[in-house]
């Protein structure tokens, strides 16, 4: 058994970090805003072929229906923070194209493990042990292999709050827990921390077709 890295197969490394369709992915959220839930599904939508870069940065003035829907949706949230229930409202706009399920703590780290197996990809709702909710956006786990089988032990994800790592598509690292320790170790790049993984969005594709 040794060491294995599963990353979605639409990501590339880059030199800025997470590239897809040779356009970087990563979205940096600001200091005064509370928009990690947007972030990371604006960046899941570009990863699953949904949207383009172009189309993302420039949202405020895109043509495409289903994302000027999800971005009037989200400014209400924008500096407020979004829950799981916020988040699955803001993809209704995309119901044809995608699958979104809610779930809960180890199963819920289960059924992300199982959609990123997939194609898909898991926003992962957290609270920090010192308070406060967050969202990352698990790209891929990382594990122990032997060519047939695999258990994955850590997700990898991208986390909107800091900058990407040049060459790397995350720049995060999260538990997955064995379902028995409450709080689970986010290694971030400023240190590690102690956190509680609440709830878990699985995002699965249905079929290709761009914003």
């Amino acid at each position: 058994m040794h060491t294995t890295f599963r990353v979605h197969p639409a990501l590339a490394v880059c030199r800025q970090g997470p590239c897809g369709q040779r356009q970087l992915v990563h979205l940096r959220q600001s200091d005064l805003d509370g928009a990690c839930g947007q972030h990371c599904l604006l960046m899941a939508l570009q990863i699953l072929g949904l949207a383009s870069r172009e189309t993302i940065i420039n949202i405020d003035q895109t043509r495409s229906r289903a994302l000027k829907t999800l971005w009037q949706s989200s400014r209400e949230h924008y500096f407020r923070g979004t829950h799981a229930a916020h988040i699955t409202a803001l993809t209704v706009p995309f119901a044809r194209q995608l699958t979104v399920e809610e779930h809960f703590g180890h199963e819920g780290a289960q059924r992300a493990c199982a959609t990123l197996t997939d194609g898909g990809l898991a926003m992962l709702g957290i609270r920090y042990r010192y308070g406060g909710g967050h969202w990352l956006l698990a790209i891929g786990t990382e594990g122990l292999g032997d060519g047939q089988r695999y258990r994955a032990n850590r997700f990898l994800v991208i986390d909107p709050s800091y900058d990407p790592l040049p060459l790397t598509p995350w720049n995060g690292v999260l538990n997955i827990g064995n379902g028995r320790a409450r709080s689970q170790r986010l290694a971030s790049p400023d240190g590690d921390s102690l956190v509680y993984l609440e709830s878990v969005l699985t995002l699965l594709p249905k079929q290709r077709g761009r914003a």
